[in-house]
């Protein structure tokens, strides 16, 4: 894989953001000139994975940037959870202390990445911090911040955003804006590659859980989010369900698996039959029926993503 450094300098930084470019160039291009117009002060590098995008990104390449930006040229499209992996194991070789997970289609609205780290030195036994989520297209209105996960129930709640709070402890952040301290990609391991994308940001925090870490969201670390530019609708369904069928495989016991699995397919007929009466499209019954196959046959990873993709 082709590296292109920019401004790298240091054999070492306390903090290395990762960001994921999929054909996003002019999102990936404002996200990067928020962290430089808030965060230049900060000891911390960027390596930026290009996940084998059809757009050349040559501007970007040649934009004077005056922050360090390790661009990395991934030659093919490993899904967003492999292709944060491929940037963390990079970033390590540059002994960060702590690892920023961050969309490309996010805008920085301050100097969040100062009040993460200082949120982790402050809390020793907090592992993962996230930031507040607000609508790019609304920044009044919070996509989400956290939630509260039952592995008992397959019950997700979307926790309050309380800004007299310092921080608000939950079972999960998203993966849009996730810090977590470095040696934990050795302690519980990085992204599952196997869900590609979606639920595994709550599975790798579900697995520092487990190690006795703290996961929280910062009330006063707020970003935009431009939520809702990625896949077609059938593509995200198929990954959904054949995804929370394997992350609860995984921490529900046997039982409370059954009956998530059963209430999550509910779930995910209800919503192909509202598709239906809307688009009049039988594709998302499709996706249902490849999510559970591929589950019960072990066909992770990408899987029927890119079938998808092409069907509407």
């Amino acid at each position: 894989m082709e590296q292109i450094k920019i401004n790298i300098n240091n054999s070492s930084y306390q903090t290395a953001i990762v960001i994921l470019n999929w054909n996003g160039l002019a999102d990936t291009m404002e996200c990067l000139e928020s962290i430089q117009q808030y965060c230049i002060a900060e000891n911390f590098f960027i390596v930026l994975v290009d996940n084998n995008s059809s757009q050349a990104i040559e501007p970007l390449i040649e934009r004077k940037w005056a922050i360090p930006v390790l661009i990395l040229k991934n030659h093919e499209n490993s899904g967003f959870a492999e292709g944060n992996n491929i940037g963390t194991r990079l970033a390590m070789e540059y002994k960060p202390e702590y690892v920023l997970l961050l969309n490309n289609d996010t805008v920085l609205l301050d100097n969040v990445l100062a009040k993460m780290t200082s949120t982790l030195q402050k809390y020793p036994d907090v592992g993962v911090v996230g930031a507040v989520n607000y609508y790019f297209s609304n920044p009044e209105e919070v996509w989400q911040a956290g939630a509260h996960v039952s592995v008992k129930t397959g019950n997700i709640k979307l926790a309050e955003v309380d800004p007299a709070q310092e921080i608000t402890m939950v079972e999960y952040v998203p993966g849009s804006s996730i810090m977590f301290r470095a040696f934990l990609a050795d302690k519980v391991g990085l992204l599952d590659p196997n869900f590609f994308a979606y639920s595994e940001e709550l599975d790798f925090c579900l697995r520092v859980k487990k190690e006795n870490y703290g996961v929280v969201f910062i009330p006063d670390a707020r970003i935009l989010h431009k939520v809702g530019k990625s896949s077609p609708m059938a593509a995200k369904e198929y990954l959904r369900l054949r995804n929370k069928f394997y992350l609860f495989k995984r921490h529900s016991t046997p039982a409370d698996f059954i009956k998530i699995s059963i209430k999550e397919t509910a779930k995910a007929f209800a919503k192909a039959g509202i598709q239906l009466v809307k688009k009049g499209t039988f594709v998302y019954y499709t996706a249902i029926y490849d999510a559970i196959v591929d589950y019960k046959h072990g066909r992770f990873g990408k899987g029927k993503f890119e079938k998808f993709l092409k069907l509407k």
